[in-house]
């Protein structure tokens, strides 16, 4: 599944990375990358980057994916601003934003399960 991968992908990590999961129609998965990586508490992401790599794999749908070193902490208002800012930005060039998982410690938080994310999917 999509959660143990995560899980496997940043569990144990002791600093922030954000990763992406690009898409096809059909929801497989076409490459997954690391964004970025930062500190204890924080890591940047480009929306910029993200549209233009998403435009390069011809995706149709991606998967936002990061960690809280911090165990059992969810989403904070900064993650969910950028939720919306690459929903947003991938709108209009509709590509889906599918989810944006969070790995903290041994639980996975989805935006889509919380209704974080206000979109149709296609």
């Amino acid at each position: 599944s999509i959660e143990h991968y995560c899980k496997v992908l940043l569990g144990g990590k002791t600093t922030e990375e954000f990763h992406v999961l690009y898409l096809d129609a059909k929801y497989k998965l076409i490459a997954e990358e690391l964004h970025s990586s930062g500190t204890v508490d924080w890591t940047a992401v480009y929306t910029r980057e993200i549209v233009k790599r998403a435009l390069e794999f011809n995706a149709r749908s991606i998967v936002l994916v990061h960690n809280h070193p911090i165990p059992n902490t969810s989403f904070s208002m900064q993650d969910i601003a950028i939720t919306d800012e690459v929903a947003n930005a991938l709108r209009g060039l509709e590509i889906g934003l599918y989810d944006h998982l969070l790995v903290s410690g041994d639980l996975i938080f989805s935006a889509r399960n919380l209704n974080l994310i206000h979109q149709k999917l296609q």
